[in-house]
């Protein structure tokens, strides 16, 4: 059965989510230090943890997308993920921790790309199960 556009379209933002988590997992665990100082706020080894998490996240989004066929049930799950991400960073910034203004954007802008991953995730599973020629795929 041939993959729909939506499919297609659903497999390249997890791609794409899957790199720029990679991006900042490496950015964290190797310039743990610099950010730390940047946001104002965290040790080291906060930010190494955290860069850690996002190698692993981003490994099991990459490794649904090369399956012969997705788990949309995973996909979906990833979409989840990146809105408690969001949910998460919003609490972040309204909470009462002493965060440069510079960290404030930082947050606030990768909360936003996040953001974006998750909503394109989510309007293509939409299409992707409206397309109804994929009903034999995990989900």
């Amino acid at each position: 059965m041939q993959p729909t556009d939506a499919y297609r379209k659903l497999k390249t933002t997890l791609r794409s989510n899957a790199i720029f988590s990679a991006i900042s997992g490496l950015l964290l665990i190797f310039d743990a230090g610099l950010i730390g100082e940047f946001m104002g706020v965290g040790s080291s080894a906060l930010y190494i943890g955290l860069g850690v998490v996002l190698l692993g996240f981003s490994a099991s989004i990459f490794y649904n997308t090369t399956r012969e066929q997705m788990n949309l049930g995973e996909a979906k799950l990833v979409a989840w993920m990146d809105v408690a991400w969001v949910l998460g960073s919003v609490l972040l910034l309204i909470s009462p921790i002493a965060m440069s203004v510079g960290g404030k954007w930082l947050v606030a802008g990768v909360a936003d790309v996040v953001a974006l991953f998750a909503g394109f995730q989510f309007y293509f599973l939409a299409k992707t199960n409206s397309a109804g020629d994929l009903a034999d795929l995990k989900s």
